[in-house]
């Protein structure tokens, strides 16, 4: 709920709350035509004003109510009396709900558990005894004329009756729109000075409370002036007790379940008391003569209704909030809190475990929920714990791959010589590469001024196994290629090695070929690669003519046909893996070896680092967010040297 804090807005309460109270006063009097001033509807008024605005809502109720008694020509001891009941029947409330200590901590008014109706209904009493023989004294004092007075005890009622209908029904309104309410500002004060108010009070009270049992009793209307004037001074120096208990404002908007069960039965409530008071007033007999017998009988009835209601209400409540509403409040909170403290990284679980075993009960289905939820709590605890270890795992594992990666294409040439239409050989390449490690690698060397190897594979698998396997392969191939084997004794020595460590089961599809630069022969093999594809003078793309030999690593002593074929200038060598042409879009359709073809065939004359890009933006768009099912491994040749008496 929002407080007042400027002036302004307390001037502002003040002056509404007696313009509300003088037009519901004149109203209710031309509706009644009251001869009995305890009998005022309004009476109820000062204890809610008292609450929800301390002393601006009294001087508000005293203001209201001195124009209206004024209007109605009461007498000034009269009206002095009645705006001495008002202030302690208004500023009194205000001062024992700051004081008055039920639930553990101080508050602001409002009825959001039973612990604070129970200290409404404390406060309530308290007041409607003290006010009722403060007023009863006051008719003792003077003797007024012509003035009707009505015993103690229907005053008692009367003030406990209106009270409960408007004090409950005004400050649950007040506290659903937020309407802003006084501030009580906490003092601090000598223990001994407060205990001086309190002797005050409960001499005042008691005072009051023995002329109410005293009336009750004997039926006697006289009074002791002497402890009148004593109850008048203790009550009224009380009123200015300072409020020395710290207020807790930090109460959530939230209305809680077991609010909403306090707000319908007050509707309830209110919807009885309408009820009881309109068959009461028209089933009653009453006139003027008998007018005080009227209200009395009137206001006993509800009063008894009422505390009968509210006393089975209270049990109910209290039965709901202690079994229900708590507990599934408790659980809400502490689920929320839960998920937080994991956002935070956090573990709040005991005080999970902590609040379940206040209401483990089996028997009942709040029990069963609060078993279960805990539970739960556990087995998250454990899943949680399990988690955490296996994503560690998962995470180390990850950065073991990403290092193997950047290892593996490490060991891939990713410089290229200057491309000038001047050089002998132009070359370029590219990996393209998924997200697990694979296998695919291309390679070219120099093996002397006039020779160069160049070589394309794919191992088997994927993973670090693949990887590895992958090296070892390169660098068998480059060891055995320096020794100065032909391209077929390369693979026939390279594929006896790596079966001798075939109990992995990895294989390697290769091609390989030595270009002789000054004269454009090109000798190759191939070992169940995909078939490279060559540019002629024809400018058109075409399958390389090969003979294909078993893949490497398979089977030992596996011969390999040598191919020869001589290039001639501007003639280009385009070798590729299969991540390329296996390459699918979101219908699950392949990229394909034609598709491929007819972009190299668009691509006659661009330049070789470009026409890569260029295919790998056609794959790029072709996938769309298609994952690559495998690496794609480019690289194209160059041939420049005019050699215009080789034959192809």
């Amino acid at each position: 709920m929002k407080t007042l804090k400027t002036m302004e807005e307390k001037i502002k309460t003040l002056i509404a709350c007696s313009l509300f109270n003088f037009v519901l006063t004149f109203v209710i009097q031309q509706l009644f035509n009251y001869p009995i001033i305890e009998t005022q509807i309004t009476n109820g008024l000062p204890l809610v004003y008292g609450l929800l605005f301390g002393i601006y809502g009294s001087l508000g109720i005293i203001l209201g109510g001195l124009v209206s008694n004024i209007y109605y020509g009461f007498s000034p001891e009269l009206i002095l009396f009645i705006a001495v009941m008002q202030f302690v029947g208004s500023y009194l409330p205000y001062k024992l709900w700051y004081s008055f200590n039920l639930s553990g901590e101080i508050k602001l008014p409002r009825f959001n558990n039973v612990k604070s109706i129970l200290k409404f209904i404390v406060i309530i009493l308290v007041t409607a005894i003290i006010v009722s023989g403060l007023f009863d004294y006051a008719m003792t004092f003077n003797s007024i004329p012509n003035l009707i007075h009505m015993n103690t005890l229907d005053f008692v009622f009367n003030i406990f009756d209106y009270s409960m209908i408007s004090g409950i029904t005004l400050i649950t309104i007040a506290n659903y729109y937020e309407i802003r309410i006084l501030k009580p500002v906490a003092k601090k004060t000598n223990k001994n000075y407060l205990k001086i108010f309190n002797g005050l009070l409960a001499i005042g009270f008691t005072i009051c409370f023995i002329h109410l049992i005293y009336g009750i009793l004997t039926g006697n209307t006289s009074h002791d002036e002497l402890l009148g004037i004593i109850a008048y001074i203790s009550i009224f120096i009380y009123c200015f007790k300072p409020i020395t208990t710290k207020v807790n404002y930090n109460i959530s908007t939230k209305t809680s379940l077991t609010e909403k069960l306090i707000i319908y039965f007050i509707i309830i409530l209110l919807a009885l008391a309408i009820v009881i008071s309109v068959i009461f007033y028209f089933n009653i007999p009453h006139n003027e003569h008998i007018h005080i017998e009227f209200w009395s009988v009137m206001y006993t009835y509800i009063a008894i209704i009422l505390v009968v209601f509210y006393i089975f209400s209270i049990i109910v409540l209290r039965y709901i909030e202690k079994k229900v509403a708590i507990p599934i409040e408790s659980l809400s909170r502490l689920t929320k809190n839960y998920v937080d403290s994991y956002q935070n990284n956090e573990n709040k679980s005991y005080e999970i475990a902590r609040t379940c075993e206040e209401y483990n009960d089996d028997r009942s289905e709040v029990g069963i929920l609060t078993n279960s939820f805990k539970n739960m709590v556990d087995d998250f605890e454990v899943y949680t714990d399990e988690l955490k270890t296996i994503t560690s795992e998962t995470a180390k594992i990850k950065t073991e791959l990403e290092i193997a990666k950047k290892i593996q294409l490490s060991a891939i040439t990713k410089k290229f010589p200057p491309l000038f239409e001047t050089n002998n050989i132009n070359i370029y390449g590219t990996i393209v590469s998924e997200k697990d490690i694979g296998g695919d690698f291309y390679d070219f060397f120099y093996i002397d001024n006039n020779h160069l190897a160049i070589v394309i594979a794919d191992v088997s698998g994927k993973g670090i196994p693949a990887a590895l396997f992958m090296i070892v392969t390169k660098t068998l191939l480059q060891k055995l290629t320096y020794l100065g084997k032909s391209p077929s004794e390369v693979f026939e020595y390279a594929n006896n090695d790596l079966y001798e460590d075939h109990e992995a089961n990895m294989f390697v599809t290769a091609w390989m070929g030595i270009l002789e630069i000054d004269t454009g022969k090109l000798t190759y093999v191939n070992a169940g690669h995909k078939t490279p594809l060559i540019k002629d003078s024809t400018n058109k793309y075409q399958e390389l003519p090969t003979k294909t030999g078993l893949v490497l690593g398979v089977r030992e002593n596996t011969k390999y046909k040598e191919n020869i074929i001589y290039l001639k200038k501007k003639d280009r060598l385009f070798l590729y893996t299969n991540g390329i042409i296996d390459a699918i879009d979101k219908n699950k359709s392949p990229f394909g070896k034609d598709r491929l073809i007819n972009i190299l065939n668009s691509n006659i004359y661009t330049k070789i680092d470009n026409l890569i890009f260029n295919i790998k933006k056609e794959v790029d768009s072709f996938t769309g967010e298609v994952d690559l099912l495998d690496d794609i491994a480019m690289l194209i040749v160059e041939y420049n040297k005019n050699n215009d008496n080789n034959d192809k």
